[in-house]
């Protein structure tokens, strides 16, 4: 199955609504969330079993986990991946595909971390990049993704660009 954002998005985006009872800023805020397209280009490309169904999930998951941010925010000794678990369940998607979108988001939380750093010290909040050398980790997911199939790789371009171009990076 193909994934279109421009037809499938609004479309998505408005069941997930209904479903979540989003308000008005939580449903612009998704809008424009760069990790709700990610997720529900990976429910598309990878051909798993109900890619709208299970796109709705991950949106209305990705809105409770900013409702309820003490169950969302990083644990000690959590890697980004492993924070990433619930948004990772694809049943009888692509592997390939699912693990080249799980390596956007965990780029893409690795750049929020990145810009969260000094107000999550102040605020006392756990932030990987404490105890993980922000340069190294981010080669290393660049490497793994490196390794991605080039064609996959195509599916994914748009967002890995726009990671890449957009000096501020939020999860949502």
């Amino acid at each position: 199955m193909t994934w279109n954002e421009k037809k499938e998005w609004p479309l998505l985006l408005k069941k997930a609504a209904i479903g979540g009872k989003f308000s008005q800023n939580e449903i612009k805020a998704l809008d424009c969330s760069i990790a709700g397209k990610i997720l529900c280009a990976i429910a598309y490309y990878s051909g798993c079993a109900s890619p709208e169904r299970i796109s709705v999930s991950h949106l209305i998951t990705l809105i409770a986990a900013t409702r309820c941010r003490q169950l969302a925010n990083h644990r000690i000794q959590e890697s980004l991946r492993e924070r990433l678990t619930p948004f990772l369940y694809f049943p009888g998607g692509n592997e390939e595909v699912i693990r080249a979108g799980s390596l956007l988001l965990e780029l893409l939380s690795l750049e929020d971390h990145r810009v969260d750093f000094l107000n999550d010290i102040l605020n006392d909040k756990i932030n990987p990049l404490i105890n993980t050398d922000y340069d190294l980790e981010k080669k290393r997911i660049l490497k793994e993704y490196d390794t991605v199939d080039p064609q996959i790789k195509k599916y994914f371009e748009d967002y890995y660009k726009w990671i890449h171009n957009t000096p501020l990076a939020f999860w949502i």
